[in-house]
């Protein structure tokens, strides 16, 4: 795996209130945002950093995406199939209020979804994540006994969605 990027994460974010004393230079660290900020580092000392001005520039063979327009009601069917079972407890109010709104919102996707598509470029807040640490293996009180899981706007995997089923059917 490799990370593009700094690693900065808002501590508040990181989910760290089920995670039980971690130990860290034979000491227990017992407070949530000293977890975090425990979390955090040994998550940032595992990526590679790496330098984003030195990107080739690949040839594709293949041909550009094709413009399509996302329509109301492809939206809303999207919107009312979202399954309350398959999303963890953190996105649930933000489900809970596109399941509760599809009728409505489905509109206002719909707008913000075409003019995503048709500037290339998603809303700040979609680009965000929560990050929640997910124990592997071995003892719970070691930070490198976790990984890092990236919980993403319902709405920004809702247009990957999107994305994805134009490509396979194009």
């Amino acid at each position: 795996m490799v990370f593009t990027g700094s690693l900065n994460l808002n501590v508040e974010n990181l989910l760290v209130s089920i995670i039980p004393p971690l130990k860290v230079n034979k000491e227990q660290i017992f407070s949530d945002n000293d977890k975090a900020n425990c979390l955090n580092n040994y998550f940032s000392s595992v990526f590679t950093n790496e330098r984003l001005d030195n990107i080739p520039k690949l040839e594709s063979s293949y041909p550009d995406m094709p413009m399509f327009t996302v329509t109301v009601h492809g939206v809303f069917k999207l919107l009312s199939k979202l399954n309350r079972k398959k999303n963890l407890l953190v996105l649930m109010s933000s489900l809970l209020i596109l399941k509760e709104t599809t009728s409505d919102i489905s509109i206002v996707l719909t707008f913000i979804y075409n003019q995503s598509l048709s500037s290339g470029t998603v809303p700040a807040d979609w680009r965000m994540a929560n990050i929640s640490a997910l124990h592997k293996k071995g003892p719970k009180d070691l930070a490198e006994n976790y990984r890092p899981i990236s919980l993403t706007s319902v709405c920004c995997k809702t247009l990957t969605f999107v994305n994805s089923l134009t490509l396979t059917i194009s």
